[in-house]
């Protein structure tokens, strides 16, 4: 919500394959990537798009979060 409040524009996706394809579908400027998504972990997907012509010049942030016990 940060960055659409900042005028971006941005889409998501609940696991590494949707993204991926939303990223095909239409290459952004940026990606962000769950360290711990779903299904292909992030840095299955981030080896994948390096591996790709169409994606490698991407810029690519790894991403997580931490969940605090209490």
């Amino acid at each position: 919500s940060i960055l659409e409040e900042n005028g971006f524009v941005v889409r998501t996706a609940n696991e590494a394959a949707t993204g991926e394809q939303l990223i095909r579908d239409e290459p952004p400027d940026i990606i962000l990537i769950d360290l711990m998504m779903p299904g292909r972990t992030g840095i299955q997907l981030f080896t994948r798009l390096r591996g790709d012509a169409a994606t490698r010049d991407i810029p690519m942030v790894m991403v997580t979060g931490i969940k605090e016990h209490s």
